[in-house]
């Protein structure tokens, strides 16, 4: 019984030093949980589980695999960051001056906006609004359109690119498309 309370507390200080999560074990009702700090949690943690468990030997294999778990989802997403970071750097390179990107927003209906890289420093962008031409009408109040980038609408603007897009508005992105591609727009009633 000794021991099973010293791995028990092994596994609570693990939890502790490699993932910085609270195991608060109570042995007189068999009961456990794991928090997370959480400060805009109104208690200042997030409880992650909560279990009553039979016995010590059920509880210490209970948090031996909850570790296991814990360590491999830090890694996987320690692993997934890296190569996020990595696409979305060789994605930047692949954005080159004269890409369009396409901005496509609306409700109940679908606004297009594109613009076009004028200029490149880093990762940030210089972008001018370019307009479009309707190819031919696709039903009531819809259209496919393509890009001309000899009408220039409004002033250039700065934007911070992120992998092949950029954020334009609170609510829309604008991603890097094809030039020669057609693309479909919508209007009011």
């Amino acid at each position: 019984m000794e021991q099973i309370i010293k791995n028990i507390n092994s596994v609570v200080k693990d939890f502790k030093e490699n993932l910085g999560l609270d195991l608060v074990i109570d042995f007189d009702c068999m009961h456990a949980k794991l928090k997370k700090d959480s400060p805009r949690s109104r208690l200042g943690f997030k409880t992650l589980w909560a279990y009553r468990f039979k016995d010590t030997n059920q509880m210490l294999k209970f948090f031996t695999e909850q570790y296991n778990i814990q360590i491999s989802s830090k890694d996987r997403k320690a692993s997934e960051k890296i190569a996020n970071k990595e696409r979305a750097k060789k994605e930047l390179e692949s954005v080159k001056i004269g890409d369009i990107f396409l901005c496509s927003w609306g409700y109940e209906q679908t606004n297009v906006n594109f613009y076009k890289l004028i200029e490149k420093k880093g990762s940030k962008g210089i972008f001018q609004e370019v307009g479009y031409n309707h190819v031919r009408e696709t039903s009531w109040c819809s259209a496919d359109v393509e890009i001309d980038e000899t009408q220039i609408i409004g002033e250039p603007f700065v934007k911070m690119i992120k992998g092949s897009s950029f954020k334009k508005y609170s609510f829309a992105y604008a991603y890097k498309v094809d030039k020669t591609k057609t693309f479909y727009t919508s209007w009011g009633y």
